[in-house]
Order: C-alpha cells, then sequence, then structure tokens
C-alpha cells in the first residue's frame, strides 16, 4: 500500500457531519409530525403529517409544507435537517413552475421537486444557505485565498492522475489514472481505502453519485463502470461509444449519468439499470467534458470544436451554442447557484458564461502559460480553480477578473482540480502522479 506524504507537523482536521434528526424513529421513510402555527387569518389543519419518500431522507435540505391560497401567506416550515422558508407571496401555480430552478439541490444531496400530500399542501425541498461544513478550515474567498497552501499529497498511481471527485458524504476522495486504476483515499488518515481494477484503458474521469454509494469512471476502452464503492466491485458497465469516454458526469437528482466521447456524442445513461436514456447530439471534434447545472435539469458539454454547448436533458434539445475560444475547449463547470459557466481551452484562456442568457461575460481570463485542462468553482464563493499545462494551479476572483492565488508544487501537468463539497479544500491531480491538497492556513 503505497505511503502519502504529509508536510511535516500538519495533519488534515475532518468536522463529521451531524447526524439528521427526526421526531420520529429513522427508517426509508420518515413521517415527522408538524404543528403549523399560521397568522390569525389563516386556515389550516392543526395538525399535519408530511412523509418523507426514501429519496428525500438524509439530505442535507430542508421540508417547507405550504398552505395553497392564492399566495403562500401562510407556512409553516417542519425543521428535519434545517430549513430555507419558501417566498411567501409566490403564488402557488408560479411556485410549482419555478421549484427546479429556484430550489437549487446541494450537490451530493437528492433533489426532489415536489411531494404531493394532501389537497393544499406540498411539500419542498431546497438547500441550506451553504453545506455541512468538512474541514476545520476557513471557506476560501478573494480576501483569504493568498493563504492557500498544501496540506497533503498522496501517492499510488503509476503515472498520470487524470481525474478526481469528492465524496458527497465523507471525507474521501477518487482519482483515476493513467494505470488504468481508480483508487479510493481517505483524506484526514491519508490511507488507502482501495484500488479499483476493471478497465482495459486509461481511466479519464470519475464522478460520484449524489448519495455516495456509488462512482462512475470513464475510460479509454470506450466504456464507462458503475463501482459499489462499499464491496469495490463493478455493478454495471455502459458501454456504447465508439471513442474514448474522455468524461462521467453524475445528476444532482441521481436519475441519469451524462457521458463525453471521442465519437462527437454526448449520451445519457438510466443510472438505475445502465440503459441509454436519451442521445443529446453530437459536436465537431472529440467531447472533452460534461457537467451538471445544480437543478439536475441542464447539461453543459465542451470539445475539440471550441465549443461550449447547454443542453435541456429532460427535453433533449440544444438551447445554446456558446462560441468564443479559438481552440479546443478542455474543462467546463457550473457556479454553485447555476447562473454562471467557466470554460478552460487550449488556447490559454477561461471564459465565463451567462448560462440563462446564453452570452459571453467580457474578456477572457488569461493567466496560465499553455493549455488549461481543468476548471472549478467553489461552493458559495466566486472563486474559480484552474489547472493546466505548466504545472501550476491558479485561483480566480470570477467577478473581477484577478488571479488571488498562485498554487505551486507540481512537477507534472495538472489535469483535474476539485472542491471539497464544502468549498474548504482543493485537490488536485497531475502528471507527476501525485494528488495535492490545498487549503487556508
Amino acid at each position: 500500500t503505497p505511503t502519502p506524504t504529509f508536510p511535516p507537523t500538519h495533519t488534515l482536521t475532518y468536522t463529521p457531519s451531524p447526524t439528521p434528526s427526526y421526531t420520529s424513529s429513522p427508517t426509508p421513510t420518515q413521517t415527522p409530525s408538524v404543528t403549523p402555527t399560521p397568522p390569525p387569518t389563516a386556515t389550516l389543519t392543526p395538525t399535519m403529517t408530511p412523509t418523507l419518500t426514501p429519496d428525500l431522507a438524509g439530505t442535507r435540505g430542508a421540508l417547507t409544507v405550504t398552505a395553497a391560497s392564492a399566495t403562500l401567506d401562510a407556512f409553516m416550515t417542519a425543521e428535519a435537517i434545517g430549513f430555507t422558508p419558501v417566498p411567501t407571496s409566490t403564488p402557488v401555480p408560479e411556485l410549482l413552475t419555478e421549484i427546479p430552478t429556484t430550489y437549487i439541490a446541494v450537490e451530493g444531496a437528492t433533489f426532489t421537486p415536489t411531494v404531493t400530500l394532501t389537497p393544499g399542501l406540498v411539500v419542498v425541498l431546497a438547500p441550506t444557505d451553504t453545506p455541512t461544513p468538512i474541514f476545520a478550515y476557513e471557506p476560501v474567498s478573494p480576501e483569504n485565498a493568498d493563504r492557500m497552501a498544501l496540506l497533503a499529497e498522496f501517492r499510488g498511481h503509476i503515472g498520470s492522475v487524470l481525474g478526481v471527485a469528492w465524496s458527497p458524504s465523507a471525507p474521501v476522495i477518487a482519482s483515476g489514472g493513467a494505470d488504468g486504476t481508480i483508487r479510493l483515499w481517505d483524506v484526514v488518515t491519508g490511507a488507502e481505502i482501495s484500488v479499483l481494477r476493471g478497465h482495459d484503458g486509461e481511466v479519464s474521469a470519475v464522478s460520484w453519485s449524489p448519495d455516495g454509494t456509488m462512482l462512475a469512471s470513464a475510460s479509454y476502452d470506450n466504456t464507462v463502470r458503475i463501482w459499489d464503492v462499499g464491496t469495490g466491485s463493478t455493478i454495471m458497465t455502459l458501454a456504447g461509444h465508439n471513442g474514448n469516454v474522455w468524461d462521467v458526469a453524475w445528476s444532482p437528482r441521481g436519475d441519469l449519468i451524462a457521458t463525453g466521447s471521442g465519437d462527437h456524442g454526448v449520451r445519457l445513461w438510466d443510472a438505475a439499470n445502465g440503459n441509454l436514456s436519451a442521445f443529446l447530439g453530437r459536436h465537431d471534434g472529440y467531447v472533452y467534458g460534461v457537467t451538471w447545472a445544480p437543478d439536475g435539469r441542464t447539461l453543459a458539454s465542451c470539445g475539440e470544436d471550441g465549443v461550449v454547448i447547454v443542453w435541456d436533458a429532460e427535453g433533449s434539445e440544444l438551447l445554446y451554442r456558446l462560441q468564443g475560444h479559438t481552440n479546443w475547449v478542455m474543462d467546463v463547470d457550473w457556479s454553485p447557484d447555476g447562473s454562471l459557466l467557466a470554460s478552460s481551452s487550449l488556447d490559454a484562456t477561461i471564459r465565463l458564461w451567462d448560462a440563462r442568457a446564453g452570452r459571453s461575460l467580457g474578456i477572457p481570463l488569461w493567466g496560465h502559460n499553455g493549455r488549461v485542462d481543468a476548471v472549478d468553482w467553489a461552493w458559495g464563493s466566486r472563486v474559480l480553480a484552474s489547472g493546466g499545462w505548466d504545472k501550476i494551479v491558479r485561483l480566480w476572483d470570477a467577478e473581477s477578473g484577478d488571479v488571488i492565488a498562485t498554487l505551486e508544487g507540481h512537477t507534472g501537468w495538472v489535469y483535474d482540480v476539485s472542491w471539497s463539497p464544502d468549498g474548504r479544500v482543493l485537490a488536485t491531480a497531475a502528471g507527476d502522479g501525485l494528488i495535492m491538497l490545498w487549503g487556508v492556513r
């Protein structure tokens, strides 16, 4: 078992997420008892018992029970895990229409827009303002980014590390490498938990299921494998692409898996059975990146044609073609609120886009000396991380476009960057065979 190397006198500090508490016993179907306290003019049943369906139970979010009158003038909240009340003046029909875009699922949370209870009542899952902290470090911001420092590094892959991703439910990262393996790491102890073998080619990307129990891996063997993280066994193999699978992304809702390939195609797969759900369309060249919007309904892809395409995944419809890069687009990522997109390119730039209007936002971000392979937004922040062939990780203030930190340490091309779900620790993967963790010291 490879031994990770930590900088002297430093140990990662992990703060476990609190266990959600319910008024009823924790079973797959929860039934908390809710007693409303409406304004005097409101008329509500004195006691209501909404039922949490299994896909709602245990999520990081909120339950809001709302009275359905002409407007939501009266509402009550059931404190399941912490809550965000719905607007009190939103007409019910409009609320039900806007829920998928108004209430964004926290990455790693199962998202179900509405659950009908009794006539006039719905349960809405909405995110808390910030995810539960994972590490006892400061959340990154433009004000403290200059204090980002190396926390730990892991070595185990033979050759380049091409992809890295954080578990949404535990202090664990997954990495995929040119050696064809996927490795799971305990970021607190530094131990290599397991090595997953089965691909017949390089593993280009990894993506977790929202509940953290499964992992998807993309490979140059033209397939995607779905793994049971607990047992290390392959659950199913997604076969259908006729070229290297460059990227894979699990939907925040958990129901679909998106892939992009050297066959120029963007595909959606049913996460439950592995069947092809939809063929969204093609780029004019390899598809290097796919990423879901936080609402789980919209997908962005990028590729060799220098274009970012925004798709309506539910309707299998192309919404926008975002053009501006002058060479291959290597990666694309959504801002935490789903309003912006960032893309990185072989033209050595990063571009920001208005994802809802389908237009570019100002001039590109210059700083890297060569191809920029990866971009990733920090949760609850305007900080953007990027890495590329100059072997340097840069942090950007997406609002000003300024470089606010430069992280040097890798001796090989930086292929991937990934923020922890709480936006406090950055993982980077590179051609030197290392995974490095960075945080504000």
